[in-house]
């Protein structure tokens, strides 16, 4: 699941960069055309999978974290049982 939800991020990122780059290309185009042009590209789509890429990493690393815990506790378990022994 960790390993998914990076890739899905990366993707998201991949996309998000393109269309970051074209906005800013457009935008150059029509500062040109028309002067100075600003906007917030945290309020753009490339912003919106900015932050689902970045929520997609914490979700990765709370599954990593999850499954080395349980990992810990299995490890754990297998030593108690083997001085049981």
């Amino acid at each position: 699941m960790a390993d998914h939800s990076t890739a899905q991020a990366d993707a998201l990122r991949e996309v998000a960069a393109e269309r970051l780059r074209r906005t800013n290309e457009l935008i150059a185009g029509a500062a040109e055309h028309e002067g100075e042009i600003t906007y917030d590209p945290l309020k753009t789509i490339s912003g919106v999978l900015l932050a689902q890429a970045k929520q997609l990493d914490t979700v990765a690393g709370n599954h990593r974290g999850i499954a080395q815990e349980r990992e810990q506790d299995c490890e754990k378990v297998q030593r108690q049982r083997g001085k049981a022994s």
